[in-house]
């Protein structure tokens, strides 16, 4: 940084006089947005950090240069930062923003503000689809129930069959008797055998007793099954996730690359539980191309996996809750179901150089933006801009649990 920079911030006013200084950016709605203005140069367009940007240039009177870090945000890869923590320690950027995480690992590179948004770093997928019917007749009782009946229906007969022996030795009339109790099930009228023997009548009375009652409530179940739609269980905890990721040959699991989450996952010592979720994504990234950013992981879901290998498996997208929300509500074409469980928390800050005089004023900044809640303002405003309803023409997608405004109230302070 220029010397004379310096010493103006460290003055007791920040006041940088117009100097320009280079950001660090990436796309990822709702918090940064990116186009081109007239010369081909990018502009960053109407977002949650924008406004955070735009506030602390005219607060210390500095402009941007925007530094587009390729939808990377910044990873150790052998020995080498790349992406925005990479500008950042190369010093070819002095700032560096756009859902930028705070962790130890970058924090050993570069210097973070205090976090202005911590969320919840959660997963989205399809909505569960409606339970197959080809086993529908079966399904009113459980497989306990049908076992049950099928030893109660052969002891009675066998018993039947003893008394029956009894009163007429060497007799053998099991074939009609069996054929007997299950017309019963069925609810056909019957012949009893031998009428005049009282225990024979009990017990077929007995056994047309339970039959009503078993029919009825088989009656009752199957017409409910069939009023009543039923779903498949939806992948909603952290071990429905890790299971999903280890049947691979149906469940593709994706975030974006480049970030902390990917690195987080795919480097998890075995036989963690984000172990096997990162082996899921490390095989899914040979056959499928990761998401650069929300709209892509939720243009994957739309299209059920894509590519070879990938195309009939459900993928299951990991990021965190406010970008998901935000792309269900504007590029979603299927509905589709977020998890209520929470990986791990995020937390958002600013990124500068190492040692950089700009760190205090622009945490004293955040604070106070904080404080003020501008962070509120902007991501109720933002959220609501796109509605509830998806994009892209194909219907409107969208969730089927609430899709709640998340607020700053996590906010470090």
């Amino acid at each position: 940084m220029d010397p004379n920079v310096r010493q103006m911030l460290t003055s007791s006013v920040c006041n940088l006089n117009g100097t320009q200084l280079k950001v660090a950016v990436n796309i990822d709605l709702p918090y940064c947005d990116l186009g081109y203005d007239s010369d081909g140069k990018y502009v960053m367009k109407k977002s949650i950090e924008f406004n955070m940007i735009k506030l602390m240039a005219n607060r210390f009177n500095f402009t941007i240069e925007l530094v587009y870090a390729n939808q990377s945000w910044g990873s150790l890869q052998n020995g080498v930062w790349m992406g925005s923590v990479g500008h950042l320690y190369n010093k070819t950027a002095d700032l560096a923003i756009c859902d930028l995480t705070r962790n130890s690992e970058r924090s050993k590179a570069v210097d973070f503000t205090k976090a202005y948004i911590t969320v919840p770093v959660t997963f989205v997928a399809t909505k569960p689809g409606l339970k197959s019917r080809t086993w529908i007749t079966i399904t009113p009782f459980s497989t306990n129930v049908w076992l049950a009946i099928v030893m109660t229906f052969i002891i009675t007969t066998l018993f039947l069959q003893y008394i029956y022996r009894i009163k007429h030795p060497g007799a053998n009339r099991v074939d009609s008797i069996s054929i007997t109790l299950f017309g019963t099930l069925l609810q056909q009228s019957i012949i009893i055998i031998d009428s005049k023997y009282l225990s024979l009548r009990l017990i077929i009375c007995l056994w047309l007793m339970s039959t009503m009652i078993l029919m009825k409530t088989y009656s009752g179940i199957f017409f409910s099954i069939l009023t009543v739609p039923e779903y498949d269980e939806p992948i909603e905890s952290l071990d429905d996730l890790v299971r999903a990721s280890k049947l691979a040959d149906r469940y593709s699991v994706i975030t974006v690359p480049n970030s902390a989450y990917f690195d987080l996952f795919v480097r998890s010592s075995c036989c963690s539980d984000y172990y096997y979720i990162g082996k899921n994504i490390n095989k899914t990234s040979r056959e499928l191309l990761m998401p650069g950013s929300t709209n892509t992981g939720i243009d994957r879901i739309n299209e059920g996996g894509g590519g070879q290998g990938a195309a009939k498996r459900n993928v299951i997208f990991i990021y965190t809750s406010v970008p998901i929300f935000y792309g269900i509500r504007k590029y979603a074409k299927v509905e589709m179901h977020v998890s209520s469980e929470t990986l791990m928390m995020d937390q958002m800050a600013m990124a500068l150089q190492k040692g950089s005089p700009l760190l205090r004023s622009m945490n004293k900044a955040i604070e106070q933006f904080t404080e003020n809640g501008l962070f509120d303002n902007w991501m109720t405003e933002t959220m609501n801009a796109v509605g509830g309803g998806g994009g892209g023409g194909g219907g409107g997608g969208h969730t089927d649990n609430n899709s709640p405004i998340i607020k700053t109230n996590q906010i470090e302070s």
